[in-house]
């Protein structure tokens, strides 16, 4: 460019300029690239399944909405884009879900757990989590704090793929449990660890009700009692050679504690 300019400058009025171009190697080619893409498993999640029909169903199907997707560096994936509305005709049955407290049947309840193995993934890939919120009760199937719950008319999860490299997420139901993994490139080898501090504990208290249809010695447990947690976590970053490189707040979690309710004989 400099030539050019000097020449054209030196140049008198109509006369031809000739430029001359060179070419230059790129440093990163094409095919380095493509050698690149989807190289590593940034992170793995396998969560257990509990052996409820419709609850698995649903979980099956949301984990094949997101299946292969592919988040391109910068996107921000938005759970409910890909998995809602969770409708009868887009395959959901009813299943167990909380509302207001309450179990409640509704259609697509149980996808919370692919959110939650999305999460978890989030985190162990070093990504950037742009909106979370923990469930109302601590999470069966997955550590506290490392869950993410799902409502598609007011509750999303999102995260950003702040990396260079395009993200694949594989999700599938294998037997008895539910396999999501990302697939990207770590060309520097860090990893992700996570501390999870329980800062306070709210036991649940025993509640006695009368059922009178149940004969003397008869009982049964209305609702299973809940303890309450506050939780916090840490994200922990290590190079390859296991150096911390830094311990940055994750987030706060905060579980409900429920009562115990159990029906006696008058």
């Amino acid at each position: 460019l400099e030539a050019a300019n000097e020449a054209l400058r030196k140049a008198g009025e109509g006369e031809s300029v000739t430029v001359y171009l060179y070419e230059i190697e790129p440093n990163v080619k094409k095919a380095d690239l493509e050698g690149l893409l989807f190289r590593d498993v940034l992170s793995e999640s396998v969560t257990p399944l509990t052996p409820i029909p419709n609850r698995t169903n649903n979980i099956e199907i949301a984990a094949s909405l997101i299946n292969e997707v592919i988040v391109e560096p910068g996107e921000v994936f938005s759970f409910n884009s890909y998995v809602g509305p969770y409708t009868e005709e887009a395959g959901f049955k009813l299943a167990a879900a909380y509302s207001d407290g309450e179990v409640v049947q509704e259609l697509g309840g149980g996808v919370c757990q692919v959110a939650s193995a999305l999460y978890y993934c989030s985190i162990y890939s070093n990504l950037e989590i742009v909106y979370r919120t923990c469930h109302l009760y601590v999470p069966s199937y997955i550590e506290y704090g490392l869950d993410a719950t799902v409502s598609y008319d007011s509750v999303d999860y999102r995260f950003k793929n702040n990396t260079g490299y395009p993200i694949k997420i594989l999700a599938s139901v294998e037997g008895d449990e539910l396999h999501v993994s990302f697939v990207g490139t770590n060309l520097s080898g860090n990893y992700v660890e996570t501390e999870t501090n329980i800062v306070r504990e709210v036991p649940y208290d025993t509640v006695y009700v009368t059922d009178e249809s149940l004969s003397e010695g008869e009982s049964y447990h209305v609702t299973y009692g809940f303890t309450g947690y506050q939780v916090d976590v840490y994200r922990l970053l290590y190079n390859k050679d296991g150096t911390l490189l830094l311990r940055s707040f994750e987030n706060e979690s905060i579980y409900s504690s429920r009562d115990e309710v159990i029906a006696v004989a008058p």
